[in-house]
């Protein structure tokens, strides 16, 4: 038996284990910036949903709406938006 084969074998392993270690973590920091920019979006349409929702609660006085894929409801200065699976609470932001 050649003993240079193994003298190859091993660091090749330890070469394919760094790579597929890399290869993981990498997955791992996509995911998690994924998940983040996932949730800025969400915290920007419901920003963008408290800004509309205060105007016309303003000007005309509703307390109840329907946006895209939202329902709010407006009681006692508090808005509650209904997106999706969760329910946010907020301020109207005008007086």
């Amino acid at each position: 038996m050649n003993k240079k084969n193994a003298y190859v074998l091993v660091p090749t392993i330890f070469v394919l284990g760094a790579l597929s270690a890399l290869f993981i973590l990498q997955n791992m920091a996509f995911n998690q910036q994924l998940r983040a920019q996932t949730r800025l979006i969400e915290i920007a349409k419901i920003d963008k949903i408290q800004m509309i929702v205060s105007t016309q609660v303003y000007k005309n006085n509703e307390t109840k709406f329907n946006f895209d894929e939202a329902k709010v409801t407006v009681i006692n200065k508090q808005i509650k938006i209904d997106l999706g699976k969760r329910i946010y609470q907020r301020e109207l932001l005008v007086k």
